[in-house]
């Protein structure tokens, strides 16, 4: 195989079907990567401020309720 003719890319696929993907990459001739994307505790948090989830309190006893009503 010519590396100019090779493009990489990257899939996501459910882990039920990655014994399906092995063996037809295998069969082709493919060249698989495999790796678990896991957020870290920052990415986590950058990720709630983008969506909203951020909650501000004016003052102590605003927070205390809101954890109380949780």
């Amino acid at each position: 195989m010519n590396t100019a003719e090779v493009k990489s890319i990257k899939l996501t696929i459910p882990l039920s079907d990655w014994s399906f993907f092995k063996d037809l990459a295998k069969v082709r001739g493919w060249k698989t990567t495999e790796s678990t994307s896991r957020l870290s505790g920052l990415d986590k948090a950058i990720e709630d401020v983008k969506e909203g989830r951020v909650y501000h309190a004016k003052d102590a006893d605003d927070l205390i309720k809101q954890i109380l009503e949780d």
